[in-house]
């Protein structure tokens, strides 16, 4: 019951901050399998395009999106930031996605 209260007001700090804009949280093992299915297929979808750069980084949640911005400010429309984490331990996957031969690396290293 504890840890329902600790999430509800995590996720209340994050919409009330702007970090957040909308959430889910599982009810159910079914809703639980799905949201992880979800989760399993950002590596595979980042895999298809033609190039990508992952990097794994650690920040507090409130910069993931200034992160992101920067990269994709970097990059500009020569590729794409695509982001996943691990909010409990402030863990952001970041990628960049590209179609095009160029070494995107180089713009963000």
């Amino acid at each position: 019951e504890n840890d329902g209260r600790l999430l509800e007001s995590f996720f209340e700090d994050c919409f009330s901050s702007g970090i957040a804009t909308d959430g889910i949280v599982a009810q159910d093992s079914k809703q639980r399998s799905q949201i992880w299915g979800a989760r399993e297929s950002c590596g595979p979808a980042v895999n298809s395009a033609n190039r990508s750069w992952k990097y794994d980084l650690s920040a507090p949640l409130s910069h993931w999106a200034s992160l992101t911005d920067s990269a994709q400010n970097k990059i500009g429309d020569k590729g794409s930031c695509v982001i996943w984490g691990h909010l409990g331990d402030r863990n952001i996957h970041l990628n960049i996605v590209s179609d095009l031969d160029e070494d995107l690396g180089e713009l963000i290293e």
